[in-house]
């Protein structure tokens, strides 16, 4: 009676390795979700104002960032096909000596890509913006914009937005909004400003081989299904050998 209640035992044993071999065997190359590659850095935007416009227009992406002076993002888009910006912080950093017909400024975010030009290019309107900041020229210690994750993806048009700039690609789906620089009035020499800019950027859709994850293969259910029917032949087999094996030890 001790033998056959191990026999039993044993065979349910082997069930539940069965049960775990098959678990493992459909589980087996299977990805949830896109790949995601989260980077976080600083870098200096730096850009001049002369006397034929008040304002400088920036798209958030990082290629006319990078052309900005944030040369890491234009490295790191490289390897990738869409990207989007979860966190930013810019401040405008104090400029020392500024010329007496330059007194304010404003430094703003919009979600969109808005027509910020002409008549409309007034740090007025611009500061009007929910996610902007003004600053004097008689501040010493810099002014933050903190743009929240509600403004940078909740807002915006799409939750991707294509890394590399193409004629055939329209503007919103490579630009992730619009920072804008206003100065309260034209300058009547070319003056240099500095943005110091701390971001979370997300990359994913890897297209360089060192940037896609290491995966198994996906199994077919095919092959599982004649995985699953050879280990039920196994077990079968060491089952009736169990048998045979107890009706030789009841008969002796």
């Amino acid at each position: 009676m001790t033998r056959r209640n191990n026999g039993r035992r044993r065979r349910n044993n082997r069930g539940r390795s069965l049960n775990r071999n098959t678990n493992s065997l459909t589980a087996l190359g299977s990805r949830t979700g896109p790949t995601i590659t989260t980077q976080t850095g600083t870098g200096l935007i730096t850009f001049a104002i002369d006397s034929t416009f008040n304002h400088v227009n920036i798209p958030l992406s990082p290629s006319a960032l990078s052309t900005a002076g944030m040369t890491r993002l234009g490295e790191m888009m490289e390897g990738f096909q869409l990207f989007r910006f979860t966190e930013l912080k810019m401040e405008i950093l104090p400029q020392g000596v500024l010329q007496s017909d330059v007194d304010f400024y404003t430094l703003a975010y919009s979600p969109g890509i808005p027509d910020i030009s002409g008549a409309s290019a007034t740090t007025n309107n611009v500061s009007q913006l929910a996610d902007s900041i003004n600053y004097t020229s008689s501040m010493t210690i810099p002014r933050v914009l903190t743009v929240p994750r509600s403004s940078l993806i909740a807002d915006t048009p799409n939750k991707w937005y294509r890394t590399q700039p193409a004629a055939a690609i329209e503007t919103w789906e490579e630009q992730q909004g619009q920072l804008t620089f206003c100065i309260d009035t034209q300058a009547s020499s070319t003056l240099n400003f500095f943005i110091r800019c701390r971001y979370v950027i997300q990359f994913t859709s890897a297209i360089a081989p060192g940037n896609i994850p290491l995966t198994f293969p996906p199994v077919s259910d095919a092959l599982v299904s004649f995985i699953q029917k050879r280990i039920d032949e196994s077990n079968a087999r060491r089952c009736l050998a169990a048998i045979e094996s107890s009706k030789s030890l009841s008969s002796s």
